[in-house]
C-alpha cells in the first residue's frame, strides 16, 4: 500500500487491486502537509479523523454554546425550579454533543489530536423534588457520560 499526491491537492491510496481517492475537502493545506510528512502510513486515517473532529467540535455548536450560557447563569441560592429543569433537559443534548466529539478524539491518531482541544467534561445536573413541595438541585462536571 502506497500513498501519493497528485499536484493540486488530490490524494490517493494505492492498494494491490485498486486506487482509493482520499477526500480532503475542508482540510487546510498545512494540515495535509503535516499529515503527509509526519504520518504517511496513516494519512487517510488522519484526514478522516480530522474531518470528523472538525465536524463534531463542540466550540462550533450553537446548542452547546447556548447551554453553557444558561449553565453559567444558574443562581445556586436563588435559582428557580423551572430554570434548573430546563438546564437539566438541555444537558442531555449538550452531553450528546460532547460525547460525539470525545469519542472521535479518543480514537484519533496522535498527530490529529495536536489540532484540537482536549475532551470536554460532561455535565451532570441533579434535580429532586417538585416546585410545590420543595426541591434541591446541584450541578457538577464529570469525566463519565452521565446516565439520564
Amino acid at each position: 500500500m502506497l500513498g501519493m499526491e497528485i499536484p493540486g491537492r488530490a490524494y490517493f491510496k494505492i492498494h494491490k487491486d485498486r486506487i482509493e481517492f482520499i477526500d480532503t475537502d475542508g482540510v487546510e493545506r498545512n494540515v495535509l502537509d503535516d499529515f503527509y510528512k509526519n504520518a504517511p502510513t496513516q494519512f487517510a486515517e488522519c484526514v478522516r479523523s480530522y474531518k470528523i473532529l472538525k465536524k463534531n467540535h463542540y466550540e462550533e455548536s450553537f446548542d452547546l454554546k447556548f447551554f453553557l450560557k444558561r449553565y453559567r447563569e444558574l443562581k445556586y441560592e436563588k435559582g428557580s425550579f423551572f430554570a434548573w429543569q430546563m438546564v437539566a433537559k438541555d444537558s442531555i443534548k449538550a452531553n450528546d454533543i460532547i460525547k460525539r466529539y470525545n469519542d472521535a478524539y479518543k480514537t484519533a491518531p496522535e498527530i490529529v489530536k495536536n489540532y484540537f482541544s482536549e475532551p470536554m467534561q460532561y455535565f451532570k445536573i441533579n434535580l429532586t423534588g417538585s416546585y410545590r413541595g420543595g426541591w434541591s438541585a446541584n450541578a457538577e462536571r464529570t469525566n463519565e457520560y452521565p446516565e439520564q
